[in-house]
């Protein structure tokens, strides 16, 4: 059945299409009056070249005007992909078959029913060509497109079902990389290195580490004299504003000193003109999100993890981590900068096994002894070398604790974390090799079997975000404790 108030299509071509310029360097328009068209995004050239589609010719106008029609609504990467529909259309002579009938659009769906992406691409396809009123597309020939979903797909299932996050020994090892295996004199090194680090603190996508400039990061400092550096990270996943967000985020300052070398070798060795903060020094072009990638991949396969690494686990592990300290989806969401809370709800879901969550905070566990000689503290000390004003010392539940280590931080610095509870995982506290650190485990082995005991108690110990924290921190005592019965 056709709709009378259905024409011919003709492709519409006013010569260019506008586009979210995501950097300074790249152009904002597309050329759409030549047989190629050709577009950069995230320092990689894409392009369609519509000579080497064998459609024919009415129907590569309908396909032309639906991928101008792309370019406003779903990101470049996207458009670039929609190509392999038309390409399927092209394969199986579907476009010498149009306008497709019920027994057409029956074998079409047919072999895209185990391809969920085209599938979807296809009814996307059909769907515009019925809202644009183009000639061969019919309303009751899509709903029977549109009752089609196939394959069975859980957004986010990963997320539900299995441990998307570093283990201790993944995580103190990617640290102590980070920290010393760098040459702040050799460009390429610095940059790598930093990456690695960003990926670490606030694991950006690659698009928005490419997208990074110089003036987004900041040293800031306040009336008090104290100093904090920040970057601001622009929001690349919200591809249909012309403009891209940038929100501010605070990094640690060691990772801030290792950016202000970089930015003094940028201005010293590289055009300055283009204000990439990561850029190749061979060719002076700001490193492409592929090559990003490929640096966090390669320096990750370069160490001894007990996993594959991609730079989307950082992600995983960042959101995982703010999870199990019971941050909300509202506030997951906005640290990784998600278009909803979805993502972030499947990982406030998952949690550990209950029998490891127990067994683990109790202290009774064997993975712990995985770590070996990785410390995520600073160097062990004797109590004499330390000035007694850095003294750490604070409160286990109800125990005072005191005279466990010194910290490290500068002179007139407040740590803004938990005294004792959080310096066994901090590489500025040192302990002292005399230090309490057996009282420090039994405080938090006793307020662990509190938490397990009241946990139980309400059947909610798998969603106990105390238990989880207190795991990894008996982790690293015990680590330290380990590390002092082999030095005496």
């Amino acid at each position: 059945m056709e709709n009378n108030n259905q024409a011919e299509y003709t492709f519409f071509n006013p010569g260019f299409v506008r586009i979210n310029k995501r950097v300074n360097e790249e152009v904002s328009t597309i050329r759409t009056d030549t047989e190629k068209w050709e577009w950069m995004d995230l320092g990689t050239t894409m392009s369609i070249d519509w000579s080497n589609f064998n459609l024919n010719s009415s129907f590569i106008e309908i396909a032309k005007g639906f991928i101008f029609h792309r370019f406003s609504t779903v990101s470049l990467s996207s458009v670039y992909r929609t190509k392999v529909l038309f390409n399927f259309i092209a394969e199986n002579n579907f476009d010498e078959l149009f306008p497709w009938d019920k027994e057409i659009i029956s074998q079409i769906i047919s072999k895209l029913s185990k391809k969920r992406e085209l599938l979807i691409s296809f009814r996307t396809f059909y769907s515009w060509g019925l809202k644009a009123q183009i000639l061969g597309f019919n309303a009751e020939l899509y709903l029977l497109i549109n009752e089609v979903k196939g394959p069975n797909f859980k957004p986010y299932k990963n997320a539900f079902l299995n441990p998307i996050y570093f283990s201790s020994l993944d995580e103190s090892i990617i640290l102590k990389f980070i920290y010393e295996s760098y040459n702040p004199d050799s460009y390429s090194d610095l940059v790598d290195n930093i990456i690695l680090h960003l990926s670490f603190e606030l694991a950006p996508r690659p698009s928005q580490l490419y997208c990074i400039e110089i003036d987004d990061f900041e040293k800031i400092t306040s009336k008090n004299g104290e100093s904090y550096f920040c970057v601001k990270l622009p929001m690349t996943k919200k591809h249909k504003s012309m403009n891209i967000e940038k929100r501010e985020r605070k990094i640690s300052t060691v990772l801030g000193s290792k950016i202000e070398i970089l930015i003094s070798l940028n201005n010293k060795l590289l055009n300055r003109f283009d204000r990439g903060l990561f850029k190749n020094l061979k060719t002076g072009k700001r490193l492409s999100s592929n090559e990003i990638s490929v640096s966090v991949i390669r320096q990750c396969n370069s160490l001894d993890l007990s996993r594959k690494i991609e730079p989307t686990l950082f992600r995983h592990h960042l959101a995982q981590s703010l999870a199990d300290q019971g941050a909300s989806a509202e506030t997951i969401s906005e640290i990784l900068g998600h278009n909803s809370t979805l993502p972030a709800r499947a990982y406030i879901a998952s949690t550990p096994n209950i029998a490891v969550i127990k067994s683990k905070a109790l202290g009774s566990n064997e993975t712990y002894k995985e770590l070996n000689s990785m410390l995520l503290t600073g160097e062990i000390i004797d109590r004499r070398k330390a000035a007694k004003e850095r003294w750490v010392k604070g409160m286990v539940g109800s125990q005072y604790i005191g005279g466990i280590g010194s910290c490290g931080l500068t002179e007139n610095t407040a740590c803004p974390k938990n005294p004792v509870y959080s310096c066994y995982t901090c590489n500025k506290f040192h302990p002292f090799i005399d230090g309490s650190h057996e009282n420090v485990k039994d405080g938090l082995m006793k307020q662990a079997q509190y938490f397990v005991d009241i946990a139980e108690k309400g059947l909610d110990l798998e969603h106990n975000r105390p238990v989880v924290q207190l795991e990894r921190t008996i982790e690293a005592v015990d680590n330290v404790l380990q590390i002092i019965s082999k030095s005496i």
